[in-house]
């Protein structure tokens, strides 16, 4: 077995197939971050009785339970919660190989994560705790799941984790008071490799290093199976946004008109947990507009529902806005990361936008002698095509159009090839043109006139005569 295939079996690569639409080899592996059996100690209850001078032993006190904890839990006894399962991200998974391995589900959008959404709510995977392969680690399970693409974070897939209280009454309770909050979900998907021309042993080692100005990673391609999602020790998921997923806006607006269901009495609005006056409600408000920079101005005694929703609207209006400035800024964020190819060194990895930024300058002074040496072979080029030219009449409409493209290209390799093709055209109609540095010419030196042979020519071109006067 060579060390290519000793390497795949090592990664669980199952299969292996060239893919003629893209033209390259697909892989399949599963994906996920741990797999261990979460350890819950059973201890066996022991009776303890004892006896105090003949009389009966007092009763432990009984622990009451929790009636406001019991007040939490919604009356059909199963929680259900909005999250995000998987991001166009990104990440580095732990997969069954010992070095790190860097998957991007960004190719195309994300389009490889939309496949994954029929198979969830097909299938309506187990929800666990921590990747776990028991059955006892099972708290629920995941469904509805849809695409998010939307201005506070990357698209994504959503969907809602559903824990029934009486099967897991401990992650049902994690999970409605947000104690338990980052996921990370379980797949089996088909990759291709960033670098397919790469020895696998290179490719695997190289992961997140630039090569050849592209980042060493495995592209997803399709999601062929969802296992699982599962509940992790916050900050432990992949995916920095897998876990709880609510909206600003409508997380504010839901306080707003609990707010607004209670402003047309003084009376402090009572629940068993206890309750909040409206004062409260109102400093809290003001303390929102303050940050946001929003004119709010308010009194108690004179407040009516209609000003106290028209604030609120400008408060919401305002929060729309910075989602709006936010969404940009994560477009230039991505963008800044683009010349990240640019500016990174042979040995380095994952440079920060502020980096990225700071390297630019002198990297665009480089580009500005590029420049220049792009202009001057242009014009070297378009001289060599006249020279070449220079016998044609008229010259014809294409040899316009190529002279034209010569003359605007933005190509080096392009310029320098047709400077190369028509410098060999125009030297083998006219050899090779001399410049004024060229080596001078020799004179010729004079010639030495043999006496006897100048005589002889002389008789041949005037005739000899005799003394009787003939020849």
């Amino acid at each position: 077995m060579d060390e290519s295939q000793k390497i795949l079996n090592e990664m669980k690569v199952s299969f292996s197939r060239y893919d003629a639409e893209i033209e390259a080899d697909v892989y399949e592996m599963d994906s996920v971050i741990h797999c261990a059996v979460r350890v819950i100690p059973q201890e066996p209850a022991i009776e303890v009785k004892a006896e105090h001078d003949g009389q009966e032993p007092e009763e432990p006190d009984k622990q009451e339970p929790d009636e406001d904890e019991d007040d939490d839990m919604p009356s059909d006894g199963v929680v259900r919660q909005k999250w995000r399962f998987l991001s166009a991200v990104k990440a580095w998974p732990h997969s069954s190989y010992w070095q790190p391995q860097l998957v991007d589900y960004t190719a195309n959008g994300g389009e490889a994560l939309k496949t994954a959404i029929p198979l969830i709510n097909k299938d309506k995977p187990d929800l666990r705790w921590d990747h776990s392969d028991s059955a006892r680690d099972v708290a629920g399970n995941i469904d509805n799941a849809e695409w998010e693409d939307t201005s506070d974070i990357v698209a994504g897939i959503n969907g809602d984790v559903v824990v029934d209280c009486e099967f897991d009454k401990r992650a049902a309770i994690g999970i409605q008071k947000g104690i338990i909050r980052s996921g990370s979900i379980g797949i089996r998907a088909e990759f291709t490799r960033s670098h397919p021309e790469m020895e696998i042993e290179e490719f695997v080692s190289k992961q997140g290093k630039t090569v050849d100005g592209k980042e060493v990673r495995w592209i997803a391609q399709k999601i062929v199976n969802v296992g699982h999602m599962a509940i992790l020790p916050t900050g432990e998921g992949a995916d920095p946004n897998a876990g709880p997923r609510t909206s600003p806006i409508k997380n504010h607006a839901t306080s707003v008109t609990k707010a607004l269901d209670h402003t047309g009495s003084k009376t402090p609005h009572k629940t068993k947990r206890g309750g909040h006056k409206m004062a409260d409600v109102m400093t809290h408000l003001g303390e929102v507009a303050n940050l946001l920079k929003v004119d709010f101005s308010l009194d108690e005694a004179t407040l009516l529902p209609e000003q106290l929703r028209e604030a609120t609207d400008n408060i919401l209006k305002r929060i729309s806005g910075l989602l709006d400035n936010h969404k940009a800024l994560l477009a230039y964020q991505s963008k800044i990361k683009d010349l990240e190819p640019y500016v990174v060194l042979e040995d380095e990895q994952g440079l920060k936008s502020a980096e990225i930024l700071d390297r630019l300058p002198a990297k665009l002074e480089y580009a500005k002698h590029g420049e220049a040496f792009l202009v001057s072979q242009r014009r070297e080029a378009v001289s060599w095509f006249d020279k070449a030219k220079v016998t044609d009449a008229d010259m014809s409409e294409n040899d316009k159009r190529i002279r034209g493209r010569i003359s605007n290209s933005q190509d080096l390799g392009f310029v320098e090839e047709q400077l190369n093709l028509y410098k060999e055209i125009a030297e083998g109609r006219f050899g090779p043109l001399r410049s004024a540095e060229s080596a001078p010419i020799e004179e010729e030196k004079p010639k030495t006139i043999n006496n006897s042979e100048a005589f002889e020519d002389m008789k041949a071109l005037f005739g000899r005569k005799d003394n009787g006067g003939r020849e």
